[in-house]
């Protein structure tokens, strides 16, 4: 039996606004993992529902869209 092409999973990232602003206030660092592969590891400065600013060491400020997220691990 076909079932035609398979799609590949789309991940939607659940994280409270509360994990976030506790993200942000205790400037807790954190890997950032993105859907393509990439990740990147820094602070949390400011988000939004659809966007996020992330403050690495060897890039700077980056806007990371939140679709483009797979899921934050959070180093304590």
């Amino acid at each position: 039996m076909d079932l035609g092409p398979r799609r590949e999973r789309q991940f939607h990232v659940q994280i409270s606004a509360a994990e976030f602003i506790r993200l942000r206030d205790e400037k807790t660092v954190a890997t950032f993992y993105l859907l393509n592969g990439q990740t990147f590891e820094g602070e949390l400065k400011w988000f939004d529902d659809h966007a996020m600013a992330v403050i690495t060491k060897e890039m700077g400020e980056l806007t990371i869209f939140r679709s483009a997220l797979m899921y934050i691990k959070a180093h304590r």
